[in-house]
């Protein structure tokens, strides 16, 4: 999606404010929002692709948060939550579930665990 004009009481011209890709044969996609406000600046980033029945998905927002999820074709899966701290990106936040609905997830601070727990 290209703006030529007034968005959000800013004047752009030419400016790609969504951008999406994807594989001719669909495994590959991503999805793409850049910043109004710093063109040529990512703001969001959506990548997810499909193999051998198993589902990822990476949502990123450059200097903020990353978080990833993997879906298997049984209903497994996990998920990991990210956050940026000193130029890096930290777990927070991660869980793993079975195709029977039980899960385990864990919280962390500056890399140390500080929950733990299941259902």
């Amino acid at each position: 999606m290209i703006i030529d004009g007034l968005f959000e009481g800013m004047q752009l011209h030419n400016f790609t404010f969504i951008m999406a890709e994807q594989y001719k044969d669909g495994s590959d996609n991503t999805f793409t929002i850049y910043d109004p406000e710093n063109p040529g600046t990512v703001f969001m980033k959506f990548n997810w692709h499909e193999s051998d029945g198993t589902f990822y998905l990476t949502i990123v927002v450059p200097g903020d948060i990353q978080v990833i999820i993997i879906v298997n074709a049984d209903g497994s899966g996990s998920i990991e939550a990210k956050e940026w701290e000193n130029g890096l990106y930290m777990l927070t936040y991660k869980a793993q579930w079975e195709a029977s609905g039980h899960c385990e997830y864990w919280e962390y601070d500056n890399g140390e665990e500080i929950n733990h727990g299941s259902w």
